[in-house]
């Protein structure tokens, strides 16, 4: 039987894969929401190499 413990982390020092997969999905999805639906990414590797940045909507934009 296998146990997770923190020393199996590939980054542990408060950088568990947990919580950074949680804020990229989350980052992703709302990014996604904002986007028309012909922009909406299908494939998330360019933004796992290259970053995503939040998108922050103005007060004329909404939800697609």
């Amino acid at each position: 039987m296998f146990v997770h413990t923190d020393d199996d982390c590939v980054a542990c020092n408060n950088s568990h894969p947990s919580w950074i997969t949680h804020a990229w999905l989350g980052v992703g999805l709302w990014n996604s929401m904002m986007l028309p639906p012909a922009q909406k990414p299908t494939n998330a590797t360019y933004y796992l190499l290259n970053g995503m940045d939040i998108i922050c909507p103005s007060k004329d934009q909404y939800l697609q």
